[in-house]
């Protein structure tokens, strides 16, 4: 295993300024790529020290991210846009109206409009606040965003009634479904 990293190509402009300035104005200026094995056993042992405990961390495309903890300790990320559009989903119809601090009028009112008797008038009502949102999503992140069906069912727990709502979508052509309970 050290042969294979006393093989390895480093470039010194790529390194971090701290690494930089630890190595001799000789070889920072003689040329800017070098294999390990061509430099003093000294500046070898630092930059595999260095290599070694640098994590290789790359994203391909990141959306946008979440507050979850990745493996990296870092954020974790939405690596494709269908997953995006369901985090955005999500986190939309758990925000009530003035729960946002800057913006009072920001949230959904879907939790409200399922209290309504009316079984039609409810239908309508969800359909008309999932509607806005997605056209929202589709306008913002220039996507395919159709919505394919709703289900509202009611369960009757004996002192409560919870809610279980399906949202089957199909986002760029792609099938996803969402469901929410309370």
């Amino acid at each position: 295993m050290q042969e294979n990293i006393l093989n390895q190509t480093v470039t010194i402009s790529s390194l971090p300024l701290t690494i930089q300035n630890q190595l001799p104005m000789t070889i920072r200026t003689y040329k800017d790529e070098y294999v390990l094995s061509e430099l003093p056993p000294q500046i070898q042992f630092l930059l595999i020290d260095y290599l070694k405990n640098t994590k290789n961390i790359k994203y391909k495309t990141v959306y946008d991210i979440t507050p979850d903890i990745s493996e990296y300790g870092d954020f974790d990320t939405l690596p494709t846009i269908k997953t995006t559009v369901l985090e955005y989903l999500k986190n939309y119809f758990l925000t009530l109206p003035n729960d946002y601090p800057f913006d009072p009028v920001f949230g959904s009112t879907l939790k409200l409009h399922l209290q309504t008797r009316d079984t039609q008038l409810r239908k309508t009502l969800v359909s008309a606040e999932v509607d806005s949102i997605i056209n929202v999503l589709t306008a913002d992140l220039g996507v395919n965003v159709k919505i394919n069906s709703i289900n509202i069912e009611n369960l009757n727990k004996g002192d409560r009634v919870e809610y279980v709502i399906s949202i089957d979508l199909s986002i760029n052509e792609e099938n996803a479904n969402i469901t929410f309970s309370g």
